[in-house]
């Protein structure tokens, strides 16, 4: 992508400025996740959780916990779903929109598959019920509008803007391309799909204990999830999809831990989590 190019060069210049990069993105990612759901009232008590469940999502395929592209449509879908979540209330909702798509748009001149999340904002505009011809139009205007001052920099330079429009056009190489992905990557798959299972129970079962528009939330971030996990599936399962998925996996694991009473189920689970982690830096 024309923005990552830049940024990639700027990190090849240097390991350590690279790695702290790495790290500081990661532990900042971390600690936005746990502010939005204590923002928006997702867990029943003020926890750093979701923060604690992101980092071990990620953990979990250390091949992820390189600062690729992947990571910036990650922030853009935390920051684009916040916005929109704030729109609900809002008399102006197209505004929250607008911005919503602007920023999901300006990721993905870093990271092109970042497109196919753009539906999904769609979909959440539709949940919370901020869908209106105004919100619809700047949800649209919003995305191109980063795209068009891209190409419109590109014709102010002299550039050939038809050849780079070229390079940016959808292929049937981009779908089903499943890279060779280690036995323990898939292990990890299964087990972390068997806690998203027991997650989704858990919200079913404490569904009618919530607030009307926590209840909208939730059924957001269930929605997220398996949309994220669909799409992952018809591109191709790939390490750099992991900390997209992992944002609202980790909102949904820190609900599935504060909900179970047993205490002795909590560190059991919490120790099968940390298991994963501990085999996957092992063995991959």
């Amino acid at each position: 992508m024309p923005f990552w190019q830049s940024l990639e060069l700027l990190l090849s210049s240097s390991e350590i400025l690279a790695s702290f990069i790495v790290m500081f993105f990661g532990l900042g990612m971390a600690f936005a996740i746990a502010r939005f759901s204590l923002r928006h009232n997702l867990l029943n008590k003020q926890t750093a959780l979701p923060a604690f469940m992101f980092v071990l999502c990620v953990a979990a395929f250390p091949q992820s916990q390189t600062f690729t592209p992947s990571w910036i449509a990650a922030l853009a879908l935390l920051v684009s779903s916040s916005l929109i979540y704030e729109s609900h209330s809002k008399r102006k909702p197209a505004i929250y929109c607008f911005l919503a798509a602007f920023w999901m748009a300006a990721a993905s001149l870093f990271y092109y598959k970042a497109i196919f999340i753009y539906p999904l904002l769609l979909i959440i505009i539709i949940t919370v019920r901020s869908f209106n011809f105004k919100s619809l139009l700047a949800t649209i205007l919003g995305f191109l509008l980063p795209w068009y001052l891209y190409f419109g920099l590109l014709y102010v330079q002299g550039a050939d803007v038809m050849e780079v429009a070229e390079s940016f056009v959808i292929k049937k190489e981009m779908f089903l391309n499943y890279a060779k992905l280690p036995l323990q990557a898939w292990i990890n798959f299964a087990l972390l799909g068997l806690f998203v299972l027991m997650a989704f129970i858990s919200i079913a079962q404490h569904y009618n204990t919530k607030k009307i528009f926590i209840r909208v939330l939730y059924k957001v971030l269930v929605i997220t999830t398996v949309y994220l996990t669909v799409v992952a599936s018809i591109i191709g399962y790939s390490f750099e999809s992991i900390p997209i998925i992992a944002v609202p996996v980790s909102i949904l694991f820190a609900h599935l831990f504060d909900n179970i009473k047993s205490v002795r189920w909590q560190n059991i689970l919490m120790l099968i989590l940390m298991g994963v982690v501990i085999v996957s830096q092992i063995l991959m």
